[in-house]
């Protein structure tokens, strides 16, 4: 989810499930198209012929459909390809490059840090107790309703 394909040649980077345009893969933005397309898992560079983006789909669109595919190739106007190789910049740091910590974060807090668990981990506190009090600040303090829900 945080890496981000800075496209050159456009082999490396798949067009429909990488992200590449926007900060969200093109599946997620235009998935009523993605979901008629003929070939889902092609290459950038697959899909640009002379200049031109030929995708092809398995049917005719409709005008709504046609509307959201002239949007797409709007969007896809400032798109040019050189023969420089694609690289990958990491959009979860300042700094554009990968680090755990940021990865962690993002998995754990959807990228926003808590205050309340800063200072629950800083305490001087037993461990025991830490680990019971982040589960009552995350609500996953093991209560009776919820261990007869995971039975």
């Amino acid at each position: 989810m945080g890496a981000i394909f800075r496209i050159e040649n456009g082999n490396n980077c798949k067009f429909w499930t990488d992200c590449w345009l926007h900060d969200v893969p093109l599946w997620i933005l235009y998935e009523d198209l993605f979901k008629m397309v003929r070939e889902p898992n092609i290459s950038v560079v697959d899909y640009l012929d002379e200049d031109q983006w030929v995708i092809e789909f398995r049917r005719t669109l409709s005008v709504d459909e046609y509307n959201r595919w002239l949007g797409l190739l709007e969007d896809l106007q400032a798109v040019s390809l050189n023969s420089n190789h694609d690289s990958v910049v990491w959009a979860l740091e300042s700094s554009k490059k990968f680090t755990t910590k940021s990865l962690y974060r993002f998995l754990t807090d959807c990228g926003v840090a808590s205050r309340m668990a800063r200072y629950i981990w800083k305490a001087k506190l037993p461990l025991k107790i830490k680990f019971f009090l982040w589960q009552i600040f995350n609500n996953k303090l093991q209560v009776a309703q919820s261990l007869i829900k995971r039975g």
